[in-house]
Parts: C-alpha cells; sequence; structure tokens
C-alpha cells in the first residue's frame, strides 16, 4: 500500500450523443426511463395512473386544438444543452422544426404534470427551463388542481401565475393550445 485511497465512487459525465450512441448499441433502452440532468443519467420514476391520463387527455386535447399548426413533442426528450436532455410531457414548437431537433428557446411551450414530483417541477425544472430559454413553462398540478404559469423574463421566471381548474391557460405563444384542466381532469 502507498498510503493513498482509492475513491468511492467515480463519476461519467455524458452527453446527449453519448446516450444516443448507447441507445444505437442496444447498452442502454430507447424505452428506458431515464433523462440525462447535468450529464449524468437519472432513473425516472414510473407515472401513477392519474398522472398518465391527465397527461394522455392532455395530448389529445392540445394535438386537436393545433391542428398541424405546430409541431408537438410528448414523452420525447427536449435537448436543452448536450448535458440536458428532460423529457417533459408535452411541448410545442413551430411546425418548422422537429421536436428531435428542438432547443429551449425552440419551444412555444412545456408543461410537465406533476403529482408526486410538484417539488422538483416548480423548483429545480423550472430553473432549468429558464436557464435554457424556455420561454412558457406550465405545470399541471394534480394536487391542488391549479396550472402554474411561468413566463420567462430576461434569463428567470418570475413567480408563476396560477390557474385554476376552471380557468382557460392559453399559450403566449401557441395561443391555439389553449386549455381548461378542468376538461381533462
Amino acid at each position: 500500500m502507498d498510503g493513498s485511497t482509492a475513491p468511492l465512487r467515480s463519476n461519467h459525465r455524458f452527453t446527449v450523443d453519448d446516450v444516443l450512441r448507447m441507445i444505437e448499441a442496444g447498452i442502454l433502452d430507447e424505452k428506458a426511463r431515464v433523462e440525462l440532468r447535468g450529464g449524468e443519467l437519472i432513473d425516472m420514476p414510473a407515472e401513477g395512473a392519474r398522472h398518465s391520463n391527465v397527461k394522455s387527455d392532455l395530448i389529445v386535447h392540445v394535438a386537436a386544438a393545433i391542428k398541424g399548426k405546430y409541431r408537438m413533442g410528448a414523452d420525447t426528450p427536449l435537448r436543452l444543452s448536450d448535458h440536458e436532455w428532460p423529457e417533459p410531457d408535452l411541448f410545442l414548437t413551430p411546425f418548422s422544426v422537429r421536436p428531435s431537433e428542438a432547443r429551449g428557446a425552440d419551444a412555444l411551450l412545456v408543461v410537465e404534470v406533476a403529482d408526486t414530483s410538484l417539488a422538483a417541477d416548480l423548483g429545480e425544472n423550472a430553473a432549468l427551463y429558464a436557464q435554457h430559454g424556455v420561454r412558457e413553462y406550465w405545470v399541471v398540478d394534480l394536487v391542488h388542481s391549479l396550472i402554474h404559469v411561468h413566463r420567462l423574463a430576461v434569463d428567470a421566471y418570475p413567480p408563476p401565475v396560477q390557474l385554476s381548474a376552471n380557468d382557460l391557460a392559453t399559450p403566449m405563444l401557441a395561443p391555439e393550445a389553449a386549455v381548461r384542466l378542468a376538461d381533462i381532469l
């Protein structure tokens, strides 16, 4: 022994391209419930039935409302940077931008449905989306039956506007995608 101690663990920082190569090589299943955060692959918990049902109804509602005017990413990652690749429940881009090619500033709206993830969606996820130029970010709060609407001001979100289940939530850059939470709960 030379008196030095080996590290207890070592971290490997990944990029989106690394993750795509792992999927292509079969090392990582493309349906794995993981997100790339800060270069680390993070296991995501399974969604509960209520979360899945509301998300599904929201996707159907928004798809019908936008009638091909925008592209929608649903349960697909949004590449914010080489080391940040979260998978929001839904996001909209201009029709000229495919979801797989979108970056934060391309997103017209990003939506997370939240029950057990509410604190993270209102905290760290809001900060992440603001940092990467997402202009409008909604948290559909299943705990309190609210939509928390964040709109980017310079490089941060001011406190969100809280809309009740009966209020009409209208995205600033994609007004056709307006939704009333009561219609999908």
